[in-house]
């Protein structure tokens, strides 16, 4: 399966969100120097869907984003392009992606490919394993 419906999230009415356990690991690309002007947070998956995962995205100052899903890879990965933008402060956005399988119970990864506003590129991938499974 690959992801779907990419849906931006009004932060007034977030849906109800179960966490996931084991909470998912997360890594970037460049562990040495990791990325801070856009950052993300997998807060779970919808309590009445467990296909939908929910995530925030947090900008730094002075940047902005915006996500695509990109099924052109083999693993489940949203492109973000990251730009110069006029916030004063740090700001988050909160987001729902369909999975096309309950993200509770499976082993799952995904990634966030960057393209950054200075013209480098770099991922933060995010992995799950089930319930029992050992952790590397």
């Amino acid at each position: 399966m690959s992801l779907s419906s990419l849906t931006k999230l009004t932060s007034g009415s977030l849906p109800g969100v179960t966490a996931y356990n084991p909470v998912p690991r997360s890594q970037y690309s460049n562990p040495t120097s990791p990325e801070t002007e856009v950052s993300f947070a997998i807060l779970g998956y919808l309590s009445s869907n467990a296909n939908v995962m929910v995530f925030q995205v947090s900008d730094a100052i002075n940047t902005g984003s915006s996500l695509t899903i990109d099924n052109s890879q083999s693993t489940n990965a949203i492109a973000v392009a990251d730009t110069a933008g006029q916030n004063r402060q740090t700001e988050s956005t909160y987001y729902s992606v369909d999975f096309g399988f309950d993200t509770s119970a499976n082993d799952w990864s995904m990634s966030f490919n960057i393209n950054l506003k200075d013209g480098t590129t770099g991922s933060w991938v995010f992995t799950k394993k089930k319930v029992g499974d050992e952790h590397v």
